[in-house]
């Protein structure tokens, strides 16, 4: 069972550490803050309405780069599960 928590923790760590080399491009792709693209009449609020979209903005690439980073894990361990170790099969 301790085993078991300490592959989980390493998985998560793991997500974690990509999730954060990711950051930086998913915060320049479409998850970034579009609140600086959009007029300040488009908000209810006018410009004290674009607080809102800059959190949703940051939370989105967060979530975003999280998601794609446990793909990449995910990914990278079922090709190392099936790589055959020293060579493959004659």
């Amino acid at each position: 069972m301790a085993a078991l928590k300490f592959k989980a923790v390493g998985h998560c760590l793991a997500v974690i550490a990509l999730a954060i080399v990711l950051l930086p491009t998913v915060a320049h792709g479409p998850t970034g803050d579009i609140s600086r693209y959009l007029p300040a009449r488009i908000f209810s609020e006018g410009v004290d309405g674009k607080d809102q979209i800059a959190l949703v903005s940051a939370a989105a690439t967060i979530l975003v780069s999280v998601a794609l980073a446990a793909c990449v894990w995910a990914t990278a361990l079922a090709i190392w599960r099936h790589v055959p170790i020293g060579g493959p099969r004659k």
